[in-house]
């Protein structure tokens, strides 16, 4: 064991050369499975991840990988580990954020959308609420499978529409806009929408991201 490992393990030289790797791996968030002692066996290198304890036990994600080697007629093992706790934590962090926003993007009272800028309005993402708001599935109208969002704007609506997205994106700035929107059963129900450009580091604009509500 080198000296960076005894850092990472918060212990000294003597006492982790009296522990096994049994001693220092969490069995209680990863149980042993030694399903790579046969790749061992062979030559293999193995990799993963797993979590470590420290002196009083307090666990930690590492990232490992062992490589097998033979001396004086007897297989050996070397293992390298690696502290990647902050990045985990921050990983599952992330992960957390992105269910708790697809679940208020499911739940809300209308369409979330991320739609390219072109005559068509065509949707590269729609949430589920497209369904209740229009009458047609995602599959539907996400690049314009079977209609555009254009075609279910009001056509007395569309220019007026048309112009305030303009003026939003060239001002680089939001829009709040009503108008009337023609649902599949052919009914006609007015609609709130609040969007913005969306644009790179360099300045063009991406698509454009919003939320339309029936009001």
């Amino acid at each position: 064991i080198n000296p960076a490992a005894c850092n990472l393990l918060d212990v000294d030289k003597n006492s982790a050369l009296k522990m096994t790797l049994l001693d220092v791996v969490d069995s209680a968030s990863d149980p042993i499975t030694w399903d790579f002692t046969e790749k061992l066996r062979k030559g293999e290198p193995v990799l993963g991840e797993v979590n470590l304890l420290r002196a009083g036990f307090k666990p930690f994600r590492t990232s490992f990988n062992g490589v097998s080697f033979h001396e004086n007629g007897e297989m050996k093992i070397y293992f390298s580990f690696a502290d990647i706790h902050e990045k985990h934590t921050m990983q599952i962090a992330l992960e957390e954020s992105e269910r708790i926003n697809a679940t208020l993007v499911t739940n809300l009272p209308g369409m979330v959308y991320r739609c390219k800028h072109d005559e068509a309005w065509t949707m590269i993402f729609v949430s589920f609420g497209v369904e209740k708001l229009t009458g047609y599935q995602t599959k539907e109208i996400l690049y314009n499978s079977k209609v555009c969002y254009d075609d279910l704007i009001h056509p007395d609506d569309r220019e007026e529409t048309r112009k305030v997205v303009e003026t939003s994106l060239r001002k680089r700035k939001g829009f709040d806009h009503q108008y009337r929107l023609i649902s599949r059963d052919g009914s006609v129900k007015w609609v709130r929408e609040q969007a913005r450009g969306i644009f790179n580091m360099e300045g063009d604009l991406i698509y454009i991201e919003g939320f339309v509500m029936d009001i």
